[in-house]
């Protein structure tokens, strides 16, 4: 698994570059508004969430799911 971020992660949306209520990468410093990725993330992750720039290097990853294989 890629090493989880401990960081601060970034105030803003990085689609919409707003503020508010933002869901963060574990992976790197990277929030997003859910409504905001496509397709939306409509429910919080269970567990840690890969958002889709850090899933993008990956072979399958599912940024809705937070499934990845490396």
């Amino acid at each position: 698994n890629p090493p989880l971020y401990h960081g601060n992660h970034k105030g803003y949306c990085g689609v919409c570059l707003q503020k508010g209520i933002l869901l963060c990468c574990d992976y790197c410093s990277s929030s997003y508004h859910p409504k905001c990725l496509t397709p939306p993330v409509l429910s919080q992750p269970k567990d840690y969430w890969m958002c889709p720039q850090c899933c993008a290097g990956l072979e399958q990853c599912d940024y809705i799911t937070s499934t990845f294989i490396l």
